[in-house]
């Protein structure tokens, strides 16, 4: 008895380190597995993230294009009049409503008649009037497609990028001008319901890594510098990374803009505590059996 007395605190130490030992064990065990889920759960959200980013910027590039070449568009230009008024204040309600712009519009060289999907419709003055100087020098341009970062009249000056796209008939005459706009509060919004939804940070950044999202005029002059530039598929590395937060950024345009995710929770506490909780119970539950016998 006196032998199994002195055994007894003995074991019991021994019982304690190793429960010690099996619990840092499970720790970073299952932190390492946590960590791996999170990390490949944020390549997925980063990419779906990047990808409706992106279709939010190149998609109106693509309809405005579009809308210059559609043969039924050019048909209502060439033969503009009253009817074709009508059914081109019509064909923009539907781009507008069908795509969710914030509006889109076409103007008419023959009349000069400004059509908007918001139902304006008014005669454009390049020569006397300020805002409508835009159109001038679109035509000195000699493009068909000009990207122009502007406050938007119609909506309290909001900060918008402006996708003008030339309209021309099938033997290359002048018809007009095109396009679709989007306003940046409205990408903004976008980033922040992707952040609720997914429950993560979400980041644009520059080629040096400065966080840009916050500053409209900024993001809008980059994002207008990474079409005109060419468009980029591939993933990338922001080469001159010097934070952790831009470990592993994905390219949205070129190398222009980026996008970097990070997940707001890491759950360690919480993980910390249920591994102590599940460890303390199996090891209770040895040592009664133990005891017992």
């Amino acid at each position: 008895m006196k032998n199994m007395a002195g055994f007894i605190p003995l074991f019991l130490l021994v019982f304690f380190l190793s429960f010690i030992f099996l619990t840092a064990v499970s720790v970073y065990t299952v932190k390492q597995m946590t960590e791996r889920s999170i990390q490949e759960s944020n390549q997925v959200i980063s990419q779906v993230i990047k990808d409706h980013l992106k279709e939010s910027i190149i998609k109106p590039l693509i309809n405005s294009n579009s809308m210059a070449k559609d043969d039924y568009l050019v048909e209502l230009l060439s033969n503009e009049n009253s009817e074709s008024e009508k059914s081109i204040k019509s064909y923009l309600r539907g781009i507008k409503n069908g795509y969710g712009y914030d509006f889109c519009y076409v103007v008419s060289d023959k009349t000069k008649k400004y059509f908007s999907s918001n139902g304006l419709k008014k005669i454009i003055a390049p020569e006397s009037n300020e805002i409508d100087k835009w159109y001038t020098r679109f035509l000195s341009k000699d493009k068909d497609l000009d990207l122009v970062v502007e406050k938007e009249e119609l909506s309290s000056d909001k900060l918008t990028i402006f996708f003008d796209n030339r309209i021309t008939d099938k033997t290359g005459k002048f018809l007009g001008v095109t396009g679709v706009a989007i306003h940046l509060e409205q990408l903004q919004n976008s980033i922040k319901f992707l952040e609720n939804k997914f429950d993560v940070q979400i980041s644009l950044v520059d080629r040096n890594g400065n966080i840009i999202e916050s500053d409209l005029e900024k993001m809008a002059n980059i994002i207008v510098e990474g079409i005109e530039s060419g468009i980029n598929n591939n993933s990338d590395i922001l080469t001159d990374d010097n934070n952790e937060i831009y470990k592993n950024p994905r390219i949205i345009l070129n190398t222009k803009l980026f996008l970097v995710v990070k997940n707001k929770k890491t759950g360690g506490s919480s993980l910390f505590l249920k591994v102590i909780f599940v460890n303390s119970l199996f090891s209770s539950s040895c040592l009664k059996l133990i005891l017992c016998l």
